[in-house]
């Protein structure tokens, strides 16, 4: 019988950034598209004896929308990769990036330059490991800071193809 490890981690946000790009890829028939990024910072936290630093990265966001001031007040549901249209997630621990699955945003209203948003996450760290951690399931209420004049800029770049 395999012995469990008490190792476990506190996954503490301590806020986020939202931003957006216009991105394509024709080698796989994708054509310039709108997707929007969230990094979330983590509270340092002790594993394996070490303090990390790390972030979680959501990245090829696509909310279906066509300005970025449509997200407050909003509510998205994504499915979990591998699944058509899932959010690339993931978070660099034990020396892997390891996939988090974003399953749902729901963003309050827009504040000066503060999106809050309530994020649905699950880690899993039995897929490259550290495999003792096992899936995490979290859900965080994280103030995304962003920038209006970047972001504007690329919603207008984006214009033609939305």
């Amino acid at each position: 019988m395999a012995s469990q490890s008490q190792d476990s981690i506190d996954l503490i946000p301590t806020g986020g950034q939202l931003s957006a790009r216009i991105f394509e890829n024709p080698n796989i028939g994708l054509p310039p598209t709108l997707f929007f990024d969230i990094e979330i910072s983590l509270q340092p936290f002790k594993f394996e004896d070490e303090l990390q630093e790390t972030s979680v990265y959501l990245n090829f966001i696509d909310f279906g929308v066509r300005d970025w001031k449509m997200l407050s007040g909003s509510n998205f549901a994504f499915p979990k990769n591998p699944e058509n249209g899932y959010i690339d997630g993931s978070m660099y621990l034990g020396g892997a990036h390891n996939p988090a699955d974003a399953t749902r945003i729901r963003f309050g209203d827009l504040v000066g330059n503060i999106l809050p948003a309530s994020i649905d996450i699950e880690f899993d760290f039995t897929y490259e490991g550290p495999a003792e951690l096992g899936i995490i399931k979290v859900t965080w209420d994280v103030d995304l800071e962003l920038n209006p004049q970047d972001l504007d800029r690329v919603m207008d770049e984006a214009r033609p193809i939305t």
